[in-house]
């Protein structure tokens, strides 16, 4: 325990501009959602390059699947759309058949795959293997589908209202390692089913999260952390970024996701 305490102490030579880099960002969508002209920022990295919003909810995917998908209160929809989470296709999709028609959305997609057009965007890297034997992408999120209907026991899973519990049970299922259970299980939060206690003090060790640890406490992207020292240190470091984000902008729910 001494050794990971030892290890949270981040220089503030980075822990600082990583935080107003996370605030700049926040400050950018507030003034688009605003309406005001571009530029949104002064920084010339922000102007040059594309970065996810600091909120989850406020992506143009997430806005999508809340706007048109939350209504049905189904679980097995919200894991359809996440799980393909492009724009295009969704909009595709739309104009061509009821949302919650899956015989339809399976038939389009399949019609996109064969005409070759692009299905998927590349935000995430989506697995396509289904009981060990690689399976077209477009079809996997049915599979994984009908495997958590057959096990059937989400409604369970979800009532435990733990977002580390809900990432678990969905690992066990074709197609659905941590990173794509944790996009499920934060898309679940958006219901009325499923409130995580949770959500400030666990997240999920995803790749790129564990990299930009391993950055800010060894200024390099490989160093070796486990699971525990991860969220003993990001833990301390969302004190940090919850104190800063609730003087900048105290109306949003700042947790362990973000």
């Amino acid at each position: 325990l001494m050794l990971v305490q030892k290890e949270t102490i981040i220089p503030d030579e980075r822990l600082v501009p990583f935080i107003e880099t996370a605030i700049e960002r926040h400050k950018i969508y507030c003034k688009r959602e605003a309406g005001m002209p571009s530029p949104w920022t002064t920084d010339d990295i922000f102007k040059r390059y594309f970065f996810c919003n600091v909120f989850r909810q406020y992506d143009k995917c997430s806005k999508w699947i809340i706007t048109n998908i939350l209504p049905y209160e189904r679980w097995d929809l919200i894991i359809l759309y996440r799980f393909i989470s492009t724009m295009d296709t969704f909009e595709i999709i739309k104009r061509n058949a009821p949302l919650d028609d899956f015989k339809k959305v399976y038939a389009i997609l399949e019609e996109m795959y064969n005409n070759g057009m692009t299905i998927f965007s590349g935000c995430f890297i989506r697995n396509p293997m289904i009981n060990g034997k690689c399976v077209n992408t477009y079809t996997v999120p049915f599979h994984v589908i009908k495997e958590i209907k057959e096990e059937g026991n989400i409604v369970k899973a979800l009532s435990n209202n733990k977002l580390e519990i809900m990432v678990k049970y969905l690992k066990n299922f074709s197609g659905t390692a941590g990173f794509m259970g944790y996009e499920y299980a934060c898309d679940f939060e958006y219901t009325e089913y499923f409130n995580p206690t949770d959500k400030y003090t666990w997240a999920n060790m995803g790749p790129g999260a564990k990299r930009g640890l391993s950055w800010l406490m060894y200024n390099r992207e490989d160093h070796p952390i486990t699971e525990s020292s991860f969220l003993y240190n990001i833990r301390w470091i969302f004190e940090r970024m919850k104190q800063r984000f609730n003087e900048m902008v105290p109306n949003e729910d700042f947790s362990m996701r973000e």
